[in-house]
């Protein structure tokens, strides 16, 4: 089970294009973004693909912007309410310093690695470092 800090915020939702719309309803990711771009290399170097996995958030909800903090208090309350029932019986990869930090203050067992959009390294550095953390969670 992967664990990110959120899923879409208000203004990427109202810039979607119809393309991406469409990828949304049929898929429920959006294959175009950075993120699950980057989750598609780490999930073929880790001979993995996407029915292998699970995805979910620490925060449920829809945030204001991609640079609104969300409080602890807030991610806490949707971790408590959802994610943490999703993670029984699962190996959990924390994507991310705040998906790892929710994991701590709930306990949940995790791999921490770095979130699939962090700055400074390419989709294939990025997939590399997450697909060591995959693998290391399914040898665990």
């Amino acid at each position: 089970m992967l664990v990110a800090k959120d899923w879409l915020d208000e203004g990427s939702i109202s810039r979607l294009l119809p393309s991406e719309r469409q990828a949304l309803s049929e898929r429920g990711y959006m294959p175009s973004k950075a993120f699950n771009r980057v989750l598609d290399v780490a999930l073929g170097l880790a001979g993995l693909s996407r029915s292998d996995i699970y995805v979910t958030q620490a925060f449920h909800l829809i945030n204001r912007s991609t640079s609104g903090q969300l409080s602890g208090r807030a991610v806490d309350i949707c971790f408590d309410a959802v994610t943490r029932h999703e993670a029984v019986g699962r190996r959990v990869v924390a994507l991310g310093g705040d998906a790892a930090a929710a994991c701590r203050r709930h306990g949940i067992v995790h791999f921490e690695t770095l979130r699939p959009s962090a700055r400074g390294l390419s989709h294939l550095g990025k997939g590399a470092i997450i697909a060591e953390a995959l693998i290391k969670a399914l040898g665990s």
